[in-house]
């Protein structure tokens, strides 16, 4: 009871619960002697003592502090409760509604449309709001803006598709059974915007993932050529190159998919297995992609290359597709192999100057120092198939 703070509140909430004038003219009988002051019984105060610490000893049974004057809340104090948790706690569903109205008002500026599906969007972020968006139908209306003549509206609305999707089942097959697959592979198109094409490859990976059936209609659609044009964008535009290591980054995780399946005897699913390993059997863009992503200043590129290249060799497309210099092929294992030489020495660099900004990190370097040991072994493989080439050649 030494802290001052609570000495001051035990204070004031004694004043407040207090009668003063009471107090003072009881003091004053006293005083004259015309009143005794109240014994104080130590006995039955120091069996429970509160302090700032915590209860000490037993406190007494409810029933002898006047437990009595406890009641429940009455019926309009519950009203006013109420009525405050909805002031504080507004409904989700009325909030997604009202951005919907907005967000397919046409009489309204682009802009405020916008700003309206990036409300939904942050609102539909949430699991249950997800759900409830689905429930009052508003994913038509959002696939529909897929169709509109601004890209700004066509990006927001891939974006709501993408956050609400989250790789749930029940969200996926909903939107797969409103054609949400073939509608963003034609915002992939070369004529949309880089702002468009990165939202659609972004609802479309939350679509794909661990899902065969949108798979199968992503393969119907030709999403593997339509991956396969993005990798092959002209190098040296910023735009364009994270479009490519996003596009890179779906096709690895459709490839472990594929592969993971295939490896596990206990896979069963009713949906056939697409096999998209083998429509990219012969599409050199894939080494490509890797080796410019290599190539790229940004760090997580690199990691990104690495994680694919490691893919790539798993499921026997690196090998196919990185020939040799007689093939008049661009990429070739040994081109693959000196771009990740250059990714492993700046990698190294970077976790030698983590761990000296961080003492206590002995292995010192975050993801990059974790991809080390990967990069290793694909560049023992990438070595073996740079020698295997060359006993061919000598044949």
């Amino acid at each position: 009871m030494n802290d001052p703070a609570t000495l001051s509140q035990l204070l004031q909430w004694s004043l407040a619960n207090t009668d003063l004038d009471a107090l003072h003219e009881r003091a004053e009988a006293i005083r004259r002697g015309e009143a005794q002051p109240t014994p104080i019984n130590m006995a039955a105060t120091s069996a429970g003592v509160l302090s700032a610490e915590g209860n000490e000893g037993e406190l007494p049974a409810l029933g002898e502090t006047g437990a009595a004057s406890v009641k429940r809340p009455a019926a309009a104090t519950r009203a006013e409760l109420d009525a405050l948790a909805q002031l504080h706690m507004p409904d989700m569903v009325s909030m997604m509604r009202g951005a919907l109205a907005l967000a397919v008002n046409e009489s309204l500026d682009v802009d405020s449309r916008e700003q309206a599906l990036l409300d939904l969007e942050e609102l539909a972020a949430d699991v249950d709001n997800a759900r409830d968006l689905h429930t009052i139908g508003g994913f038509p209306l959002v696939l529909a803006l897929f169709a509109s003549a601004e890209p700004p509206l066509q990006a927001a609305s891939a974006w709501v598709v993408g956050s609400s999707v989250k790789h749930q089942r029940e969200m996926q097959l909903h939107l797969l059974e409103q054609g949400a697959v073939p509608a963003l592979l034609t915002l992939l198109q070369p004529n949309s915007t880089v702002e468009v094409r990165g939202k659609a490859l972004f609802a479309l990976a939350a679509l794909l993932g661990n899902c065969p059936e949108a798979q199968a209609a992503f393969a119907q659609g030709g999403g593997s050529s339509t991956l396969i044009s993005i990798l092959s964008q002209p190098e040296g535009q910023p735009a364009a190159m994270r479009l490519v290591r996003k596009a890179l980054v779906l096709v690895t995780d459709l490839v472990r998919e594929q592969r993971m399946r295939e490896e596990d005897p206990e896979a069963v699913s009713e949906v056939a297995s697409v096999d998209l390993i083998g429509s990219w059997r012969d599409a050199t863009e894939l080494c490509s992609a890797v080796v410019q992503c290599f190539a790229s200043e940004e760090l997580d590129a690199q990691e990104k290359a690495l994680q694919a290249a490691d893919e790539l060799l798993k499921a026997g497309l690196i090998q196919a597709l990185a020939g040799s210099p007689a093939d008049g092929s661009s990429c070739t294992a040994r081109t693959v192999r000196g771009a990740l030489q250059r990714y492993r020495e700046r990698c190294e660099a970077f976790a030698r100057d983590h761990a000296l900004e961080q003492e206590d990190d002995v292995v010192g370097s975050g993801e990059c120092g974790d991809m080390l040991p990967i990069a290793q072994v694909v560049d023992e493989q990438l070595a073996l198939i740079t020698a295997t080439r060359h006993a061919d050649e000598q044949l």
